[in-house]
């Protein structure tokens, strides 16, 4: 991993755990959109409750 974030230029980098609780959303025209499939008692798109989250904001330019 460390050689990987390396070669992207990065200098500081964060490994979260990306086990069943780890849910990937976007915005979409103002909405949330799932990006990946969460699995809670064994049963895929259910979300587990879990009480904290990191978040990221992009702010893209026109034509990206």
């Amino acid at each position: 991993m460390t050689q990987i974030v390396q070669g992207l230029g990065a200098y500081t980098a964060l490994n979260l755990d990306g086990g069943g609780s780890t849910t990937l959303v976007m915005s979409k025209n103002n909405k949330p959109k799932l990006l990946n499939a969460p699995i809670h008692t064994k049963l895929p798109m259910r979300e587990r409750p879990v009480a904290n989250q990191l978040g990221f904001y992009a702010d893209y330019a026109d034509g990206l």
